[in-house]
């Protein structure tokens, strides 16, 4: 094989592997879809209802929402308002933006209303709702939309004679986003790795050549997604990026060693992205880390990790934090996944105290400091 020769993508349709894609019929999900649109024609009936769709991330809430929303089948609405829910959004925001989704005319700002303002406007937007309508939120989170929820549900019991069934999607598990009176039917859902498999499979079918695709790697790449806990989403990004590497490798075949390649790659970039949002003083404790690892002195109480710390700050040079700000670098750090610690009780003579040890591989904290941070003069000196 020359310098020049180039293989072809495993992957003949990338739009199969996109997470919006929706394949017809739905592997594993069409008796989700089935419950709930049972439950939209319950809540027309009775003029208005909720149907709640709740699960993990990647488990096919989105999935079955849009089947619903984008199904012809008796009883269902005439026209329906999609709603994809942001919970970064404040909840008056949210409103906002959810007003403006169902708003014919030009949309409302996104500041300098009045909430009591805000909810009048909903109120006027659903006055002019002719029905059978169906209002679908994807991705809703309590704190964020209860309010909005809430209000839609009993204006329209209330007040109007339009009949509006609403579908609420939420990785919440104990959210109660819904009155138990407007509640209709709940889904939950759930992937097992026979499941996942069967999903990819039939993505495989549709969108690759699958000769080229050995059979150990759908089980390898269904793993990953559960261990991930985010289902789908990881399994399939984990399959394209081992596609990409086998064609990389000039490769006949996708088989086991390209999926573990992907999930090093991918667990690079996950570190990355996590890396680059830190300050630097946060940046600088990861370097006193690994270099407590890189010589064999972790687990390291947290007086050790900070000494050395401090020594990194004097080679910029930068002016250290206080205990009491360290500590909540120290704790960011804790809760990205970056670092781990234990307690330690040493009794009346030696106190209690944590020990900090690093969560991920020495080669990949360097390749993600270096990738993702400004301290290239410090890098140049790290010995790991």
């Amino acid at each position: 094989m020359s310098l020049f020769d180039v293989q072809p993508d495993p992957i003949e349709r990338n739009e199969v592997f996109r997470e919006d894609y929706l394949p017809a019929p739905l592997p594993v999900r069409e008796e989700g879809v089935t419950r709930v649109q049972e439950g939209v024609r319950r809540a027309l009936r009775q003029q208005t209802g909720a149907i709640v769709v709740r699960g993990p991330s990647g488990t096919g809430k989105t999935t079955i929402a849009r089947r619903v929303v984008d199904a012809d089948v008796d009883g269902s609405p005439d026209e329906w308002t999609y709603f994809e829910a942001d919970p970064n959004n404040s909840s008056y925001r949210e409103q906002i933006q959810f007003i403006n989704r169902l708003r014919s005319g030009p949309p409302l700002s996104k500041t300098g209303y009045a909430r009591d303002t805000v909810l009048t406007e909903l109120a006027r937007e659903l006055e002019t709702v002719v029905g059978p309508h169906g209002i679908a939120i994807d991705g809703a989170t309590a704190a964020t939309h209860e309010t909005l929820i809430r209000a839609l549900l009993s204006y329209v019991a209330e007040t109007t004679t339009a009949r509006i069934a609403v579908v609420v999607t939420t990785r919440q598990e104990n959210a109660s986003l819904i009155p138990e009176e407007y509640s209709v039917e709940e889904v939950t859902t759930f992937f097992s790795i026979d499941e996942l498999m069967q999903i990819l499979n039939h993505r495989i079918d549709c969108g690759c050549d699958a000769e080229r695709i050995s059979p150990e790697v759908v089980p390898l790449c269904a793993a990953y997604g559960i261990e991930r806990g985010d289902y789908a989403h990881s399994m399939l990004d984990v399959f394209t990026r081992s596609a990409k590497v086998a064609q990389e490798n000039l490769a006949p075949e996708v088989v086991g060693k390209h999926v573990e390649e992907a999930k090093t790659r991918l667990k690079d970039a996950n570190l990355m992205s996590r890396v680059r949002t830190l300050d630097e003083h946060s940046v600088l404790v990861l370097y006193a880390a690994g270099e407590l690892a890189s010589t064999g002195r972790t687990p390291a109480a947290s007086a050790t990790l900070r000494t050395e710390y401090e020594s990194w700050c004097a080679s910029i040079p930068v002016e250290p934090l206080s205990r009491r700000r360290l500590r909540d670098r120290f704790r960011r750090l804790c809760d990205d996944g970056i670092l781990t610690y234990e307690e330690v009780n040493e009794g009346r003579n030696g106190g209690r105290y944590r020990e900090y040890s690093l969560v991920v591989p020495l080669e990949r904290l360097q390749r993600s400091l270096e990738e993702a941070t400004a301290f290239s003069e410090i890098h140049r000196t790290i010995q790991w």
